[in-house]
């Protein structure tokens, strides 16, 4: 990702007129501004957070929240029942909830910088293997960023703030679940044996998130806090945007480490009726998440590669493995080196593709929105029948608006001061 506003290698087209002549002055003047090649506060971001790896030897805590997650939100083994509306009461939960992190802002003064992380997409996988919940935080600031904080701090703050907005949402979910169970006795195990053949969204605590919950730590006694940042500590998570997708992709493909297993090596068999059945656990997730259009591309992505994958028309290499599922007790595994030539072949062609098209599918529908948004703001530093402003602002936006469309960065609140300024 380029973080800097290119302004070298754009020009105006010349004019003859005396006010086209004082709109390329002003224009040139913009162009120049080293304040819009800063790096610019981060406004979005989106995280993948997974539960680690569970064992008898392991944190309680982990080992609990596997089995809330069996038992809940499905553990995806053989006759698994999809439970989209157990995954959706738990998403809904998750969405609108913030987070709100306080740090000083500079030295110049006392005053504290207050940045707010709300989520506003959801998605959640659960199956035998893994309990993924992705998220798109929106960023808010209450006021300017320190000049020293830079694209590490942002991405550092924003990491912090999805896997404390999680850890908080999955610890008030178990606690929930484990209070039911202990007061409820019978019925508790009753409903926990439907589960297993019923989706039940009702075992989800609905009453525990969702747009009223607002996550400060200075307002967290501090044995909820340590609790919290505990599971935080333990809790794996990504946040480049390639690497996700990639992520969702091998998962779809049957070629992704099983957090649930990591001792078991990961065997490449695209012809598995056992193994494509993970592409019918991701169309439910990608169904739940339908409303949400980043956990969507990024969903529909990955069923690409997943499809990719399994084609011999697009991985011309899979051929030599038909015949080698490894399912049954007389079924053969493929040999080694087979095996390893198809996935770095489908690797190339169905995985990396679909990563691509996910990242320029996504960053285009951030900096579509961007572009309306500066537009916008622009109109409302102006009166629309000054003909004169007019032309200058279309002028004066012109180059920004250029550079978000090449997928660059660009500070918007530094664009805009610099427009009014000049008006």
């Amino acid at each position: 990702v380029s973080w800097h506003l290119a302004t070298s290698h754009f020009s105006y087209p010349t004019s003859s007129s005396n006010e086209d002549s004082y709109v390329q002055e002003k224009s040139e003047e913009i162009g120049g501004d080293q304040s819009l090649a800063e790096p610019y506060p981060l406004r979005r971001s989106i995280h993948l957070i997974s539960l680690p790896t569970s064992s008898d030897q392991g944190p309680r805590i982990v080992r609990d929240l596997w089995k809330f997650k069996d038992i809940v939100l499905g553990d995806g083994r053989d006759y698994f029942i999809p439970r989209p509306r157990a995954l959706k009461a738990l998403s809904d939960v998750l969405i609108g909830s913030s987070y709100t992190s306080t740090y000083p802002s500079d030295g110049s003064n006392d005053e504290n910088a207050c940045v707010q992380y709300l989520v506003e997409e959801c998605a959640i996988l659960s199956n035998c293997a893994r309990l993924d919940i992705l998220v798109s935080l929106d960023v808010k600031r209450d006021n300017q960023r320190s000049p020293h904080e830079g694209v590490e701090r942002n991405f550092t703050k924003a990491d912090e703030a999805a896997k404390f907005i999680i850890a908080d949402c999955l610890l008030k979910q178990l606690g929930s679940f484990q209070l039911n169970r202990a007061n409820n006795g019978s019925l508790s195990n009753l409903l926990e044996g439907l589960s297993s053949t019923f989706d039940l969204p009702g075992l989800v605590d609905d009453t525990s998130g969702g747009k009223q919950v607002q996550i400060n730590q200075e307002n967290m006694d501090s044995a909820s806090l340590e609790c919290i940042n505990e599971l935080s500590n333990m809790l794996l998570i990504r946040s480049e945007l390639d690497s996700i997708i990639r992520h969702f992709s091998l998962v779809a493909a049957g070629m992704a480490p099983r957090v649930s297993r990591p001792d078991r090596s990961v065997l490449f068999r695209p012809f598995s009726s056992r193994d494509a059945h993970i592409m019918l656990q991701l169309k439910r997730t990608a169904e739940v998440a339908s409303p949400y259009s980043r956990m969507k591309i990024i969903l529909d992505a990955s069923l690409q590669a997943g499809k990719g994958a399994r084609d011999p028309n697009q991985c011309p290499i899979l051929e030599k493995l038909r015949g080698y599922d490894g399912e049954g007790k007389y079924s053969q595994a493929a040999p080694p080196q087979i095996a390893k030539e198809a996935a770095e072949s489908v690797a190339e062609l169905a995985i990396e593709p679909a990563v691509r098209r996910g990242v320029d599918s996504i960053n285009a529908l951030d900096y579509a929105a961007d572009i309306v948004s500066l537009r916008e703001k622009a109109r409302e530093l102006y009166d629309e029948n000054d003909v004169k402003a007019s032309k200058l602002v279309s002028k004066l936006l012109h180059q920004p608006c250029i550079a978000l469309r090449n997928g660059e960065n660009v500070n918007i609140e530094n664009v805009l001061t610099e427009i009014e300024r000049n008006l």
